[in-house]
């Protein structure tokens, strides 16, 4: 695995996806695979620990199956391993989008940080407060409501366009 890190993951992702692929992969989850050759390591073993990790984070479990998928591939592309014992492995639970609301505290304390920092991100930062957009939706607008990159004209989301048309009647 330090070779995965060392040769590849290092060079070639973000340096926080490093970081994190790191922290995973050098965990207590893999201490029992720090010896062993890859080769040797089998979906029996792999599932094991995805089935440990799902008992504490589901979403975890499915994170950490993605970096052993990109660790084994790689694995199979230089010729370390033949087989890569993820192959065909579904991830082990199902994700759903979370809603979640800023308490009134939330607000003040994050409209305060933005004014503190200042031009260009913290007025930015308030902005998709105020709008409840997301970044690339707002950053890449012009002010006439069309996109810098497409040029196409900014389109509201049906579901959207009604709910706002609701709270203004």
């Amino acid at each position: 695995m330090q070779d995965y890190l060392d040769r590849y993951a290092k060079r070639n992702t973000a340096s926080i996806t490093y970081a994190e692929t790191k922290r995973v992969l050098e965990g207590d989850d893999f201490k029992a695979w720090t010896k062993r050759p890859l080769a040797s390591i089998s979906r029996r073993d792999v599932n094991d620990v995805i089935d440990a990790i799902v008992l504490r984070a589901e979403v975890q479990a499915n994170r950490t199956l993605a970096k052993l998928r990109a660790l084994f591939n790689w694995a199979v592309e230089k010729d370390r391993i033949s087989v890569s014992p993820v192959e065909g492995l579904k991830p082990p639970t199902k994700e759903q989008a979370r809603d979640r609301a800023l308490s009134d505290d939330e607000i003040r304390w994050f409209w305060k940080a933005c004014e503190a920092s200042g031009w260009p991100f913290g007025p930015l930062a308030q902005l998709l407060l105020l709008t409840e957009q997301r970044r690339d939706g707002v950053a890449t607008r012009t002010p006439y409501g069309t996109s810098l990159i497409r040029r196409t004209p900014m389109r509201i989301p049906g579901a959207a366009s009604r709910e706002a048309h609701r709270h203004l009647a």
